[in-house]
């Protein structure tokens, strides 16, 4: 029997912990759209493949230390899941201590990601950008 969508998700997550890109990135397609709402004003919004997403967690990693993404809810909803949490860390230059509570929506086809939106707000922001309601 193949994993859920939210086993996957949950896979995912915890892939990033351990540090194992290999797997995380054995779990995304790689035409995988990925729309994030926290970009710079200078880069698009939307971008597409695996190295977009890829690059996305990096930035992250070269800024900060011990830099952890911990979920506190999980919606699954059709192709969709829903991740609601925190992302916490120490800047690497100012030590100073970083907390930011966000929201994603990760959308499965045949056991991989196939649309990634980042940078939510809220789990109402991101079951709106998944086009679903509780």
């Amino acid at each position: 029997m193949s994993p859920s969508n939210l086993e996957l998700a949950k896979q995912f997550n915890e892939a990033g912990k351990r540090g194992d890109i290999e797997f995380a990135l054995s779990l995304i397609a790689e035409d995988v759209v990925v729309t994030d709402h926290g970009a710079p004003l200078d880069t698009s919004q939307v971008q597409r493949g695996r190295d977009a997403l890829l690059g996305y967690y990096l930035q992250f990693a070269q800024e900060f230390d011990d830099f952890d993404r911990e979920v506190e809810e999980w919606v699954e909803d059709g192709d969709w899941v829903i991740a609601v949490g925190r992302w916490v860390g120490t800047g690497k230059g100012s030590g100073a201590h970083v907390e930011v509570r966000t929201a994603s929506a990760n959308r499965f086809r045949d056991g991989k990601v196939v649309e990634c939106i980042l940078g939510l707000p809220s789990k109402d922001a991101a079951l709106e950008a998944a086009g679903l309601s509780e």
